[in-house]
């Protein structure tokens, strides 16, 4: 069940494992277009971009897991270009100057689009960790997933610190 995760003060690799944690509770909680019968063998892929810390973090967090009976494999894209064959996207806050070109890049794809960097899902992002009185929460714009053909689950949505775009 998702909760939101106390993560100390000024803890870092705590708050990276919760994060990772997190990642790995959403995709059991978003239904992607085509989801059925198609990919049931393929893997469900963990996109980072850029080099970060994330990375071997999400791949410790996920080894040995299966999503839906699918396993699970984390890769990193050096740009907004090379997206390509992901589930899930975690954009670091280190790579903030590339949001614009990879919201611009996913628009439209069904893409569940991560990141901690701030205001993220006011620029079109779909969630956005917050860190609250070193609690790990996150921000869900909705109307982001609905255009990019994704449901989140009314569990997602019920734990969520705040939502915009809010289905009617």
């Amino acid at each position: 069940m998702l909760q939101p995760a106390s993560v100390g003060a000024n803890d870092e690799n705590v708050e990276l494992h919760v994060k990772a944690a997190y990642l790995l509770h959403f995709v059991r909680y978003v239904y992607w277009p085509n989801s059925g019968s198609a990919g049931i063998s393929s893997p469900v892929v963990f996109g980072v971009l850029g080099r970060n810390p994330m990375v071997e973090v999400l791949e410790t967090v996920v080894s040995g897991k299966t999503v839906n009976n699918r396993p699970i494999r984390v890769r990193v894209f050096s740009s907004a270009e090379q997206i390509d064959g992901c589930d899930i996207l975690f954009i670091p806050r280190s790579e903030s100057k590339e949001i614009q070109g990879v919201l611009s890049a996913t628009a439209g794809r069904p893409i569940l689009t991560v990141s901690d960097k701030e205001k993220f899902s006011s620029e079109g992002g779909m969630i956005e960790f917050l860190l609250i009185d070193d609690t790990v929460r996150f921000t869900i714009n909705n109307q982001s997933a609905e255009k990019a053909g994704l449901k989140l689950s009314s569990e997602l949505l019920r734990v969520a610190y705040s939502i915009t775009g809010r289905h009617k």
